[in-house]
């Protein structure tokens, strides 16, 4: 069904007239929000139309606050409430100037004496809806509006996908209000996870059992959002900001060793077997009879084998546990797997203590949503960690991980612990291990050791 695209009169005219009167102006998306990774630059438009009174590049933080065009109540007093809480803290609040959840976001931005930006699925001389005339003519005179389509370009429904991973990337975390399972936020909120982008989902939609979205959408990193105020601890803050120091890898292999083993692909009983337990295990389920978590029957399991793991060695009485961060920023009280494993462990006798000293400074794309060229490698996952606190000259440390696929994160993990503790002995231990090639998987439970290795083109290899 063809869209209704309304053109104003305030733009008609020649070209360069109607760019000067809108303040309007082009620029690249580095030139809005800074120096872009290669996941970033997949999708990132060539070029951008500006127009309106906000600094370049673009103040911050920026949280997007999208959702339902055909909004409840309870959705429109969720996003009015969380854009209030954001324009209390100075966060610019983005939106697609749709109707419902958009418009709900920008004009309580704009009541509340805050900055919002517009992200058009339009050229800048056409609106729509048309009823959010005089709202986009306010953004642009006063606040910011983006389009990444020139005029004259034809308005397709495309162009709305196009746009949601456009806000993705301009936005420092992403809020989902309200959505059905066909709503085109869903486009930003894969784009926000695959970009490894703090993503919020309102607690109302988390739990409504006709939504299938959401539970899928946590399982790769979203986080529900109880509190606007949370958002708060996972963006950009000058008061906040973690200095990452900046160096070299001076580690080039580490040793590692892994209790299971899973296929991502292959048809067999046992591969499909081997992956229920790898959800399991990135869950932290119940499993057994009587049913315990899974971190729990992984330790169960280590301290009944330990003498005849290949890896025994690696847990001494004087090792320290350290989790490894997950891709996005961490939200307090959220699940985090490797850190409830190495609880688990320490508990069962297993290690001397968890240190959760190591933190993700900056986000990554997350592993899971990108394909194999796009992965981060050490020297990314190495640049984006920093080590909060200190720990009394440890001899032993084991990072502990819930899955290791090529090792790159591991490997990242250890020369960061190396830089802060070079007389310290650093391995690795994941639950459970990859087996890319079907053919070379055996069975699920296949204890091992072996070497991570960084090669001379910055890729890290495993062994085996």
């Amino acid at each position: 069904m063809p869209l209704k695209i309304f053109s104003s009169k305030i733009f008609r005219g020649k070209r360069e007239r109607m760019l000067t009167e809108m303040n309007a102006s082009t620029h690249s998306l580095e030139q809005l929000v800074g120096p872009l990774n290669d996941v970033e630059k997949k999708f990132a438009p060539k070029k951008l139309y500006v127009a309106g009174q906000l600094p370049i590049p673009l103040p911050s933080p920026r949280v997007a606050v999208i959702g339902s065009r055909k909004a409840s109540p309870q959705g429109l007093y969720a996003a009015s409430n969380i854009t209030k809480t954001l324009t209390q803290h100075k966060v610019v609040v983005v939106s697609g100037l749709a109707e419902g959840i958009d418009t709900m976001a920008h004009k309580v931005a704009i009541e509340e004496g805050g900055h919002t930006i517009a992200v058009l699925g339009t050229p800048l001389d056409q609106v729509y809806p048309r009823r959010n005339l005089q709202l986009q003519e306010i953004i642009m005179r006063h606040h910011l509006v983006i389009s990444q389509f020139p005029i004259g370009y034809p308005v397709q429904p495309k162009n709305f996908v196009i746009r949601n991973r456009t806000m993705a990337l301009i936005s420092n975390a992403s809020i989902i209000v309200e959505a059905g399972d066909g709503s085109g936020s869903l486009h930003q909120g894969w784009e926000a996870l695959r970009l490894g982008r703090p993503l919020f989902i309102c607690s109302t939609i988390m739990h409504d059992p006709s939504l299938k979205w959401p539970k899928k959408m946590e399982m790769y990193g979203a986080m529900e959002l109880r509190d606007p105020e949370e958002v708060l601890e996972l963006i950009p803050c000058r008061e906040r900001i973690l200095e990452v120091v900046s160096g070299e890898m001076n580690l080039s292999q580490l040793e590692f060793g892994a209790l299971l083993t899973y296929a991502p692909r292959g048809d067999s009983q046992e591969i499909k077997d081997s992956r229920d337990v790898m959800y399991a295990l990135k869950q932290d389920r119940f499993v057994g009879a009587p049913p315990i978590l899974m971190s729990e029957y992984l330790s169960k399991i280590m301290k009944q084998k330990m003498d005849a793991l290949p890896f025994a060695s690696f847990f001494q009485p004087n090792t320290i546990l350290v989790p490894v961060p997950k891709s996005s920023l961490m939200q307090p009280n959220t699940l985090w797997v490797p850190e409830r494993i190495a609880t688990a462990l320490v508990k069962a006798g297993i290690g001397n203590e968890v240190a959760s000293c190591l933190i993700r400074a900056k986000p990554v794309p997350k592993s899971a949503l990108c394909t194999p060229s796009e992965r981060p490698i050490a020297a990314q996952h190495y640049e984006s960690m920093s080590v909060q606190k200190s720990l009394s000259k440890p001899n032993e440390i084991l990072l502990v991980d819930d899955v290791v696929t090529r090792g790159a994160t591991l490997l990242g993990a250890a020369n960061r612990l190396a830089d802060a503790f070079p007389q310290s002995h650093i391995r690795a231990f994941a639950a459970m291990r990859t087996i890319s090639n079907p053919n070379q998987f055996k069975k699920v439970y296949d204890p091992c050791i072996g070497t991570i290795d960084l090669t001379e083109y910055g890729d890290s290899f495993r062994t085996p």
